[in-house]
């Protein structure tokens, strides 16, 4: 769960790097706050943490044993454990959602069509899908093949930014170029989502056709990213 005041913010949102972010809490359904109420205060100190919040620091030794494991399988395997089918899933999931919002019908009904949307998303499940078959036939001995398919994987998040950022309501929000993922909002389709919340109605539509088309442009130059270089 990467938020937006989060260290490695510009990592995910600014330069689409592939982050994690893992730690042990409470269960938040049934108390919730953010972490331990003295964290980020003057009283957070090493006996704080030492007797009261993590006695023995058992759960900082497991965090860093989840993460150490992480990375030697990482850095073990020749072929990135990484699923891009997942990634598909996960945008068709987020079309599903926001075609249920009310706001997808006043789009529609403005005359704008979600027909070219939902075919790129289409093509990048296919391409994902083409991409995990071709997986299960590469030659480990053969090291370019393998530096190809790992260079798809680790660089797919940067296919999803837009340079000119996310729009943004008022100055005080960062920028933000991942037109999936934003930590200010968790809405579906962010960038489309957020223009329409902007007041003047001339800016609004005209920012909801431009977030439309650089979503639709923006997957379906992504799920080129995932063909054969040789394919083409």
């Amino acid at each position: 769960m990467v938020l937006g005041g989060s260290d490695y913010y510009g990592f995910v949102f600014g330069v689409g790097v592939p982050t994690i972010s893992a730690f042990y809490s409470y269960n938040f359904y049934d108390h919730w706050r953010s972490f331990y109420p003295l964290y980020h205060t003057s009283y957070e100190t090493f006996r704080l943490m030492d007797e009261l919040i993590d006695p023995g620091f058992k759960t900082h030794q497991a965090v860093a044993q989840i993460f150490g494991e992480m990375l030697r399988r990482l850095g073990d395997e020749y072929i990135l454990p990484i699923d891009v089918v997942a990634y598909a899933d996960y945008i068709q999931r987020q079309f599903d959602d926001f075609k249920s919002l009310n706001i997808s019908k006043e789009i529609t009904n403005h005359g704008f069509s979600f027909d070219y949307l939902e075919g790129a998303i289409t093509n990048f499940s296919i391409a994902a899908s083409n991409f995990n078959d071709r997986l299960k036939h590469i030659d480990k001995e053969r090291v370019l093949d393998v530096r190809k398919v790992n260079d798809q994987m680790a660089l797919l998040d940067r296919a999803f930014l837009d340079r000119e950022g996310l729009p943004r309501l008022n100055l005080q929000q960062r920028i933000q170029r991942h037109v999936l993922f934003a930590p200010t909002n968790e809405h579906p389709f962010p960038g489309l989502y957020t223009a329409m919340k902007i007041e003047d109605e001339e800016l609004r539509w005209q920012s909801v056709d431009k977030q439309l088309s650089v979503l639709t442009f923006t997957i379906e130059s992504a799920a080129s990213t995932l063909l054969d270089v040789v394919s083409w």
